[in-house]
């Protein structure tokens, strides 16, 4: 039996019934609908072989599309097969949320997103201890406003010159969203070359804006680092007169909750982070570098065209 079920549909040479022989992808959808035939996903047995794992990991990372919603769709298809409880929907369920949680391809964390709002916050996931799903819930309540598609919640917080300033004031097209350390070496490279792309940007005319936000609590460093390479686009920071007086500037309107919690809520555990946002403030790239932001903006505007 595993054998057999180890073996991969046979393709016909024509397409049958129910698939359009005009459509070049036909053999791919027929491959698709018919790769999990025989599989009793409700078999328990399944486990102890290589053949569930061979098949969901090749189901979800070669037939599938590699578009979060996508993936989700296939994971909610494979735990529907599975009758929603036993063994297999544990381990279809762990095994995806670990994995897209640690997904270093961009975007693919709101897999975990969909997974743990599915299936953990619910309370669906009965194997896990109250640590672990506080654990998992705190990762989700951070990951589910981070998530391509969302819209940045806006940053209120001191520029250089004592006055407040807003992620949402800037009217762009684009808007490179960073935080960064003045300390932080990796940052030290990349600010400065920032700086001279966004120059450079403004020469050829492009309609993009940076956001810079420093992490650094003690602003001396922040404020040095800024004068001596000549960054010109908005840069903000908190310090600790403003957070000991948060309620204040919050219940003023000068700055909100989430600003001053920015460490937190943008989930900021290494420097620099990049986010690229539209001009609705969406978040359309993350993860990226300086160098890749042009290139990025070519291909996402090139899916419109």
């Amino acid at each position: 039996t595993v054998l057999a079920l180890s073996k991969d549909p046979e393709v016909p040479a024509e397409a049958p019934e129910g698939y359009d022989a005009a459509d070049s992808t036909w053999s791919y959808k027929w491959f698709k609908d018919h790769y999990l035939d025989g599989v009793d996903f409700k078999d328990e047995r399944l486990l102890r072989t290589p053949v569930l794992h061979r098949k969901m990991d090749y189901y979800l990372s070669k037939l599938t599309p590699q578009i979060p919603d996508s993936v989700c769709n296939a994971l909610d298809h494979l735990i529907s097969l599975s009758g929603d409880t036993g063994l297999v929907f544990k381990y279809i369920v762990q095994y995806s949320t670990n994995k897209y949680e640690r997904s270093k391809v961009m975007g693919m964390d709101a897999v975990f997103v969909c997974m743990a709002e599915k299936y953990y916050v619910p309370g669906k996931a009965t194997w896990i201890d109250s640590t672990q799903y506080a654990d998992i819930k705190e990762s989700y309540e951070v990951r589910k406003n981070l998530i391509l598609g969302v819209k940045a919640s806006d940053i209120i917080l001191l520029d250089t010159a004592g006055q407040w300033r807003g992620l949402y004031d800037l009217d762009a097209k684009y808007t490179v969203l960073v935080f960064w350390d003045p300390n932080c070496g990796h940052c030290k490279k990349e600010i400065p070359k920032l700086a001279r792309d966004y120059e450079k940007w403004k020469e050829e005319g492009r309609d993009i804006e940076v956001f810079s936000v420093s992490t650094e609590f003690e602003n001396e460093d922040w404020l040095k680092f800024v004068k001596k390479n000549n960054l010109t686009f908005p840069n903000v920071s908190d310090n600790p007169e403003v957070n000991e007086n948060a309620w204040k500037y919050i219940q003023s309107g000068q700055t909100t909750l989430n600003s001053l919690n920015f460490r937190d809520y943008w989930d900021i555990y290494s420097t620099p982070q990049f986010y690229l946002l539209d001009k609705d403030k969406i978040i359309i790239a993350k993860r990226l570098t300086s160098d890749q932001i042009i290139d990025f903006i070519e291909g996402y505007e090139k899916r419109f065209q």
